[in-house]
């Protein structure tokens, strides 16, 4: 029974040992927070800046979400997503020419593709003549008659896109007209590039009201450069003609720009080294998701060259801390008339975490009197998941066990079958609940000691397990003499 009871003692202190010793720090999470999700199925969202702030992995292994039973749902990171863009309408006031033919009456006056053009000065500006190759047929005032049968555009200024043409027009009222559009490099080669857009002018039933009208062209998808159009109503009937005349015409244009993403600015800590003047250190462990470091000095018509350095480990032990320069800049404020100039941010490209910095004078002569403002920017990181019940849905960052194993990311083109570059724009939007994320850095910490393994803890149980090995020496060797 002694023996039973001794071994049993041993057993459990066997096992709690090995529990203990094999139990690795548990996954702690740091920041939780509630998202809105509109649809089943596939959603994208973009990470708040606390959860990229709190996050130790560049390929976020550390961030996941969980439905309301606590399980990780599938989620991909949009690495290649199509940056916004910026679509800037103007309208533009055309060089315009008028088309003018002379012609005897019945006789023909449509431009076509062979048609040659002379320009002449009219009454102080430039128009267009067409000879038909007849005598100039003459009123019986004795005047030249002309018919304005169409327009030249001169668009060889404009570099945007042409959306549609915009015409100040005089044209018979409740008699729809056709016009053809036709674009040229030489004024002398022509392709049509609309056969027959068609403008009108109705009275409104209401006297009082605007008419109903078409006076614009649309070119939506007509590519356009360094051209001349050419606008041409003669194939209408010649009473009809008679009453057409394009006074002025503008184009809408439009141009599309990628829109800068808006960064992350985080303000950095920055506190004096110890013992050592003018140096001054900061740290960042979210540094494999820093995109530049704006590092400025906070009194005004201040310039100051300087170093910056990260810390390392030394290589042999009992050595001091190894400082290793990573970027030489300089940092201004000055005061230029009603402006400040101000030092553009410093890229950075790190892949490590808990990094810590140095940042000091390049010369002693010139140094930081104060620490200076550091700001960090965080590029904005979009994410697909695929949303299955129960809710709420929550999004998470922890702080992993000890073989930093946590949520593997899939690749985009198997979290959406089929996908194409752009497929992520179309995806509903899940909404992060900014006002409820909730950060436990105090908590971590915490767990982070109880889940390490203290030294005196580990002596006690080393000391335990060699106790009842000499016990169970004892126990055989006490044995062994009995048979004898």
């Amino acid at each position: 029974m002694k023996y039973f009871s001794i071994t049993t003692v041993f057993s459990l202190a066997c096992c709690a040992f090995a529990a203990q010793a094999a139990d690795p720090k548990a996954a702690v999470t740091v920041v939780s927070t509630t998202l809105e999700v509109s649809a089943d199925g596939l959603n994208r969202l973009t990470l708040p800046a606390q959860v990229i702030q709190e996050s130790r992995f560049k390929d976020l292994r550390d961030v996941r979400i969980v439905n309301g039973s606590g399980q990780a749902l599938p989620l991909a990171r949009i690495s290649g997503a199509r940056p916004a863009q910026e679509i800037s309408k103007k309208d533009v006031p055309l060089t315009m020419y008028p088309v003018y033919a002379n012609s005897a009456a019945g006789t023909s006056t449509a431009i076509s593709g062979e048609t040659k053009f002379r320009f002449e000065e009219s009454n102080g500006r430039k128009v267009v003549e067409i000879d038909l190759g007849q005598s100039k047929p003459v009123a019986k005032d004795g005047k030249e008659q002309r018919t304005m049968v169409g327009v030249l555009l001169d668009l060889r200024a404009i570099k945007d896109s042409v959306d549609k043409l915009s015409l100040n027009i005089k044209m018979p009222m409740g008699r729809p007209i056709s016009i053809q559009v036709r674009s040229s490099k030489d004024l002398q080669q022509w392709r049509t590039v609309r056969p027959s857009a068609s403008l009108y002018r109705f009275a409104a039933a209401d006297a009082a009201a605007l008419p109903i009208e078409e006076t614009t062209i649309d070119l939506t998808g007509v590519a356009l450069q360094d051209e001349y159009l050419q606008l041409d109503w003669s194939s209408e009937s010649g009473d009809k003609a008679n009453g057409i005349e394009v006074q002025a015409v503008s184009a809408m244009t439009s141009s599309r720009t990628q829109k800068a993403a808006l960064l992350y600015e985080v303000k950095v800590p920055v506190n004096a080294a110890a013992n050592k003047t003018g140096v001054f250190q900061f740290k960042l462990p979210y540094a494999p998701h820093v995109q530049s470091l704006t590092i400025r000095p906070t009194q005004m018509n201040t310039l100051v060259p300087f170093v910056l350095s990260t810390e390392q480990a030394p290589l042999k032990a009992n050595s001091d801390v190894v400082s290793v320069p990573i970027a030489r800049s300089v940092a201004f404020k000055l005061k230029k008339e009603q402006s400040e100039m101000l030092n553009p941010a410093l890229p950075i490209a790190l892949d490590r975490s808990d990094v810590n910095f140095n940042v000091q004078g390049e010369q002693a002569a010139v140094a930081f009197v104060s620490a200076p403002e550091v700001t960090a920017q965080i590029m904005p990181i979009d994410m697909a998941f695929v949303a299955s019940a129960p809710g709420p849905f929550k999004l998470e960052v922890q702080r992993l066990s000890a073989d930093n194993s946590g949520t593997a990311l899939l690749p985009i083109g198997t979290l959406i079958p089929g996908y194409q570059f752009g497929d992520e724009s179309k995806l509903a939007i899940a909404k992060v609940n900014s006002e409820a994320i909730v950060t436990n850095t105090a908590g971590t910490a915490k767990e982070e000691a109880k889940s390490s393994l203290p030294p005196t803890k580990t002596l006690i149980l080393w000391g335990v397990l060699l106790a009842g090995v000499i016990l169970l020496a004892y126990l055989a060797f006490s044995l062994s003499r009995q048979k004898e």
